[in-house]
């Protein structure tokens, strides 16, 4: 059976909580089995920001987490000290979202994300450092 692009993000949708929610009991803090990080948090409208993390160098630790109210994403890296981190967030339809940068050990956040899944990168130069998915639900 072919499914449409639609439905199979609205599977995805409702899929990634769950998901979420095995991912964060698995193991220790810090030790996830070489598996994503994911976060998880509720808005005050009954919505949910699910933050999926894969760190691609040891040298640059990205963390991507939401305030206690859930209505923005905040963003760090912890690396050498004065390198420039960016993070691009992208609809599913790979058009550029929010954009912002950070120096190391500094943090920024993006305020106001619509419902939807999101995917990001972050980079240090040219390189890319980190990646993963963001669902406001």
């Amino acid at each position: 059976m072919k499914r449409s692009l639609p439905n199979t993000i609205l599977i995805l949708q409702s899929f990634l909580p769950a998901l979420a929610m095995v991912l964060c009991s698995f193991g220790q803090p810090g030790n996830t089995g070489g598996l994503p990080i994911a976060s998880v948090a509720e808005q005050p409208s009954g919505d949910s920001i699910i933050i999926f993390k894969n760190n691609l160098s040891r040298a640059h630790k990205v963390a991507l987490y939401t305030d206690a109210l859930q209505t923005a994403v905040f963003f760090n890296v912890r690396g050498h000290q004065g390198n420039v981190y960016h993070l691009y967030v992208f609809d599913m339809d790979g058009r550029l979202i929010k954009h912002t940068e950070a120096r190391s050990e500094q943090t920024t956040y993006i305020k106001k994300m619509e419902k939807g899944v999101y995917l990001f990168e972050v980079f240090n130069n040219d390189d890319k450092i980190g990646n993963g998915q963001i669902a406001v639900m």
